[in-house]
C-alpha cells in the first residue's frame, strides 16, 4: 500500500501542475496597454504591434524548448515550405466542394480584397472569377484560392489549409453570419496566410518529431508551448482580421458572443483563446475607438462594389487614344506618337534596347536576302564568322593552361583507353583476324590487274631472263650515248 501511495503522490506532482498550466493558459487575460498608446498612433496600429510581440515572445519560447536560434529558425522555414504547401495542394482535394459560390459570399470576400490593408500587406495583384474558385493573384507569392468545402472537420465557417480559404455554407447559415461577421473571419484567415502561422507551426512539429528522444524535452512542455504561441496568433489574427474597421469589428463581438451560448468551456479548443478572451480584448479595441471619436465612431469610407465588368482585373488599364484622321501617314504617326508617351512601353524599350537591334537586323537581312548575290555574300560573310569564332574561342581556351592540361589528359586518356584495349585477348584475336584479312584482300586486288595477271603467270626462269635482256639495253644504250 505504501508503494502505492508513492507511485500516485508522484503522478499527482506531474499531473496537477499540468492541468494548472493548462487551465492559466485558457483564462490568462491579454493585456493590449492601450492606455500606454501614443496620440499619433491608432488604435488599430498599436493593437497589431502589441499582438505581434506576444507572438514573437511565444515563439521565442518554443524555440529555447528546441534548442534553436533564429538562424537556424529561418533556415529550417525556406527548406520545409516547399514541402508544406505541396503538402497542403495534395490534400485540398479532399476539402473541395464543387459548387458555385453564392453571390452575397462573393460579395463578401470581394470588399475583403480590395480593402487598402489587404492590397498593401499581401500585395493583391488581380483577382479572378471563374464561378466555382475565386483566386487573388500576388505580386511576391502564391495566389490565394477561395473556394466552398464541405468538411465536417473543419470547425469555423472559413478555414484556411496552405494558400486556400475554405468556406462552409452550411455552418455560415445555421450561425447566422452577418456580412461583416463574414468579411472579420475572412481577414482572420487571410491574416494567418500573410503571417506564415500555419507554415511555423508544422515546422516547430517537425523538428521535434526529428530530434533524439533523448535530447527533446517531453511532450507536454512542448505541447503547452506550442499551444501557447498557437494561442498568440490567433489574437494577432483576430485583431489584424478587422482592418481598422469598427463595423467588422463590431461583427466579430456578436458572433463571438452568440457562440458563447452556443458552445460550453469543455469543448472549446486549447489552440486557441477562449471566446471570453476574444470578446475582452475586442471589446476593449472598440471601446478605446469610441473614447477616440466622443462616443460617436465614424464609419470608414465604403468600400468600392466591383461590379460583373470589373471582376476579371482589380488594376485599371490604361486606355490608348486611337483618333480617326483621314491621312493614313498621320494616324499612324499619331498611333506611333501615343504608343511612346506610355510609360511601360518605354520602360519595355529601356530594358530591351538589344533585342529591338536585333529584330531590325533581322528585317534588314530579310529585305537585302532577295538579291541573290547578298545571298551569297550573307553566307559567305556567315561562314567566316563561325570560324572566326572557332578559331577565337580554341585561342581563349589555349591560353588558359587548366584548358591545356585538361586536352593534355584527354589525349592521355585516349591513348590509355587503345592500350587498354589491345590488351583485351578478345581484340588482340580480331586485330589478327582483320590483319590477315587485310592481306588477303589486297592480294586479290592485285591479282585483279591484267599488268599483274601476266607477271604472275610467267615462271621464275622467264621472269629472270627479261631481267637480264633489261640490263643489256640499258648497256647498248649508254655506249651510243657516250660515242
Amino acid at each position: 500500500m505504501e508503494i502505492i501511495r508513492k507511485t500516485i503522490n508522484k503522478k499527482a506532482t506531474l499531473i496537477l501542475p499540468a492541468i494548472s498550466m493548462l487551465i492559466v493558459g485558457m483564462t490568462h487575460t491579454i493585456n493590449l496597454r492601450l492606455h500606454e498608446r501614443p496620440t499619433n498612433t491608432s488604435v488599430y496600429e498599436w493593437s497589431c504591434a502589441r499582438a505581434r510581440e506576444l507572438v514573437n515572445q511565444k515563439r521565442n519560447g518554443v524555440l529555447r524548448l528546441l534548442n534553436i536560434n533564429q538562424a537556424q529558425w529561418q533556415q529550417i522555414k525556406r527548406n520545409l515550405r516547399p514541402a508544406i504547401e505541396r503538402a497542403s495542394g495534395m490534400g485540398r482535394n479532399a476539402l473541395i466542394n464543387i459548387a458555385q459560390i453564392p453571390e452575397g459570399m462573393k460579395q463578401s470576400i470581394y470588399n475583403v480584397l480590395q480593402h487598402p490593408y489587404v492590397q498593401r500587406n499581401l500585395g493583391i495583384a488581380r483577382i479572378t472569377d471563374d464561378g466555382f474558385k475565386i483566386t487573388a493573384e500576388r505580386r511576391n507569392g502564391n495566389s490565394i484560392d477561395f473556394m466552398l468545402s464541405g468538411a465536417n472537420r473543419i470547425r469555423s465557417p472559413a478555414g484556411a489549409s496552405g494558400n486556400t480559404i475554405y468556406l462552409i455554407p452550411e455552418l455560415i447559415r445555421r450561425s447566422g453570419y452577418t456580412s461583416a461577421a463574414l468579411e472579420a473571419t475572412l481577414g482572420h484567415e487571410l491574416a494567418h496566410i500573410q503571417h506564415d502561422h500555419v507554415v511555423e507551426t508544422v515546422c516547430m512539429q517537425n523538428i521535434y518529431r526529428r530530434q533524439p528522444q533523448r535530447q527533446r524535452a517531453s511532450l507536454f512542455d512542448f505541447r503547452a508551448a506550442l499551444h501557447e504561441f498557437q494561442r498568440a496568433y490567433e489574437t494577432e489574427a483576430d485583431i489584424a482580421g478587422t482592418f481598422n474597421n469598427w463595423i467588422l469589428l463590431d461583427g466579430a463581438i456578436t458572433q463571438f458572443r452568440n457562440i458563447r451560448g452556443r458552445v460550453a468551456s469543455a469543448q472549446q479548443d486549447p489552440s486557441h483563446p477562449s471566446v471570453n478572451q476574444r470578446i475582452q480584448y475586442l471589446t476593449e479595441i472598440y471601446q478605446a475607438i469610441q473614447n477616440d471619436t466622443n462616443g460617436t465612431p465614424n464609419r470608414p469610407r465604403p468600400i468600392p462594389q466591383v461590379t460583373q465588368e470589373r471582376r476579371q482585373t482589380v488594376l485599371p488599364n490604361i486606355p490608348r487614344a486611337t483618333p480617326n484622321v483621314r491621312n493614313s501617314a498621320q494616324n499612324r504617326n499619331r498611333q506611333r506618337a501615343n504608343r511612346n508617351r506610355n510609360p511601360r512601353r518605354q520602360q519595355q524599350a529601356r530594358r530591351n534596347p538589344a533585342r529591338n537591334r536585333n529584330r531590325q537586323r533581322i528585317n534588314r537581312n530579310r529585305t537585302q536576302n532577295r538579291n541573290p548575290r547578298r545571298r551569297t555574300q550573307a553566307r559567305r560573310a556567315l561562314t567566316q564568322n563561325k570560324n572566326r569564332q572557332r578559331i577565337n574561342r580554341n585561342r581563349t581556351q589555349n591560353r588558359n593552361p587548366r584548358r591545356r592540361q585538361q586536352a593534355r589528359r584527354t589525349t592521355q586518356n585516349r591513348n590509355r583507353q587503345r592500350t587498354n584495349r589491345n590488351r583485351n585477348p578478345r581484340r588482340q584475336t580480331q586485330v589478327r583476324k582483320t590483319t590477315t584479312q587485310n592481306r588477303n584482300r589486297q592480294r586479290v586486288n592485285q591479282n585483279r590487274n591484267p599488268r599483274r595477271r601476266t607477271k604472275a603467270r610467267r615462271t621464275p626462269a622467264q621472269n629472270r631472263s627479261r631481267r637480264l635482256q633489261q640490263i643489256r639495253r640499258k648497256r647498248l644504250n649508254n655506249r651510243y650515248r657516250r660515242r
